[in-house]
């Protein structure tokens, strides 16, 4: 069942086929594991999920798609949600504005250390703040992570998400997984896997949504409902 539009014009189709997964492990402070995110993602770049097993907010998934949607799945109530990731993201920016900090300096800069992360041979970045020094080891990858790194919105969204020497950007640019954040020694993300996937998603039995013409406002009135 469709609400709000009518199938052919949504950018979800009946099923996508996944290509590739990854597993990761979600650390807090002191190394206490908060759980793990999946991510899935096709070869051709069209489609990124995320699947965390903390199911937050109700969410069992989110699935951005190549016109810049992200498709919010609900397996308990059977329902899948359409909206704007680009409104979204401006949204969250104008809320950040009404209170703004003047952002610290940082730098990114690679160390020249190399180890083996799921087999593979991993880079490290050293991001430089105010607040520390935090460790980013990226691997590459020959499937696109850009639409998991930029909300699905492509640049707009590296911009919407912060600025100058961001580490999500070095993944954008050259096609890398962030395979392993530090900080402090601690490891905030470590990746389990790295692996190919026969998993696809059908929408078959849900209801699907489409609040993409909604600003985030909207979207949050609509979901209170």
């Amino acid at each position: 069942m469709v609400t709000g539009f009518s199938f052919a014009q949504s950018s979800l189709p009946a099923q996508i086929q996944f290509n590739y997964e990854v597993v990761q492990q979600m650390n807090i402070k002191n190394g206490e594991q908060s759980g793990t995110n999946t991510y899935y993602f096709t070869t051709n770049g069209d489609f990124t999920a995320i699947k965390s097993s903390t199911g937050d907010n109700g969410m069992s998934m989110l699935i951005y798609t190549k016109d810049g949607s992200g498709w919010l799945v609900d397996d308990a109530r059977k329902t899948i949600t359409g909206v704007s990731m680009n409104k979204v993201m401006t949204g969250m920016a104008m809320k950040g504005n009404k209170n703004p900090k003047t952002k610290p300096a940082r730098t990114l800069t690679p160390t020249g250390k190399t180890k083996k992360i799921c087999g593979r041979e991993a880079v490290e970045y050293q991001l430089q703040s105010e607040k520390g020094t935090t460790n980013f080891w990226y691997v590459p990858v020959e499937f696109p992570t850009a639409r998991l790194y930029t909300a699905g919105i492509g640049g707009a969204g590296l911009s919407k998400l912060g600025a100058t020497a961001n580490p999500l950007g070095t993944a954008v640019d050259k096609n890398y997984l962030v395979a392993e954040v530090e900080n402090g020694g601690q490891k905030a993300i470590e990746t389990k896997s790295i692996t190919k996937t026969a998993f696809s998603f059908s929408t078959a039995g849900y209801t699907i949504k489409d609040l993409r013409g909604k600003s985030l406002g909207g979207i949050i009135k609509e979901q209170s409902k």
